[in-house]
């Protein structure tokens, strides 16, 4: 824990590393500098289509410039969410408790509906939101609540949990994958992504009593042709005959876990509009 004056607070999201080399991160809505990790002004906010009909994606992006040590250490502060800050005792509201352990749950929630305001996701009349189970942290519940709170409709709004399968019914689409690696759409740098690489990778899943598609799947670029690794245990109507369907998630990387997510919403509902809002991400599209 550290004390910071109220004015002395960085831009956006900022981290600088201590005597230890660890970043400690601090957070302001107003302004930002080029170092900031998360910029929350002009542009804080974009939209895009990523693939398919009717599918569109809003979120925060990381600043392009960050290394891989910058952003995962970024990463980590956003998934500890913390209680609110603690008022010290002259009750000086200038002289605030900062902690570096991971980000205010008052800050999470301003973040999020910072985005649901700029993209007037209040008039989008959405019926259902629909969010992947995490065992690793909260914060995807953390941006469910905040939607449902945000759009104050409790008595119509459905939230769907999709949850880690089975990993005896995983498969990896090889055709496609190999298609795409000969079509240069991937790249094999080391040249073994073969059809038996990819089949004893499926057999070496299926024994598995958890799947991690991070740990378990190699290279990087196998994961988005992986299939059938979430699940929908409970289809609630709502899913079915909504013209507007919401999918939040933490991060978007690869894609391969929104393209699984709308893989399933498509199998029960395939004209509807779906948006997907994910706290950071890129603007890559993923496959349908």
């Amino acid at each position: 824990m550290k004390r910071y004056k109220r004015q002395s607070i960085f831009c956006g999201i900022l981290g600088k590393k201590d005597k230890s080399g660890k970043y400690q991160f601090i957070v302001d809505f107003e302004n930002n500098t080029p170092e900031d990790a998360i910029q929350f002004i002009k542009p804080y906010f974009k939209t895009s289509q990523i693939g398919g009909a009717n599918i569109y994606w809003f979120g925060y992006q990381f600043n392009g410039k960050l290394d891989k040590a910058y952003r995962d250490a970024c990463i980590a502060y956003l998934k500890n969410v913390q209680p609110e800050p603690v008022i010290t005792e002259d009750n000086q509201y200038d002289d605030i408790i900062i902690s570096n352990d991971g980000i205010y749950e008052a800050d999470l929630y301003n973040m999020i509906e910072r985005s649901m305001r700029n993209f007037h996701l209040d008039n989008l009349s959405v019926d259902a939101v629909v969010y992947p189970v995490s065992t690793t942290n909260n914060l995807v519940k953390y941006i469910a609540r905040s939607v449902r709170r945000y759009l104050d409709n409790p008595s119509r709004l459905t939230l769907l949990e999709i949850q880690k399968a089975d990993p005896k019914n995983i498969t990896i689409d090889v055709s496609r994958c190999l298609a795409d690696i000969e079509d240069g759409i991937i790249d094999d740098h080391n040249g073994y992504i073969t059809a038996d690489y990819l089949y004893n990778l499926q057999d070496e899943i299926h024994n598995k009593t958890q799947f991690s598609l991070k740990s378990d799947i190699s290279p990087m670029e196998i994961r988005p042709y992986v299939r059938n690794f979430m699940e929908l245990r409970n289809v609630d109507k709502a899913l079915k005959s909504s013209d507007r369907i919401l999918i939040v998630d933490d991060f978007k990387t690869t894609g391969t876990t929104l393209t699984e997510m709308i893989r399933i919403i498509r199998q029960y509902n395939p004209t509807c509009q779906i948006y997907v809002f994910t706290l950071l991400g890129n603007n890559r599209k993923v496959l349908q």
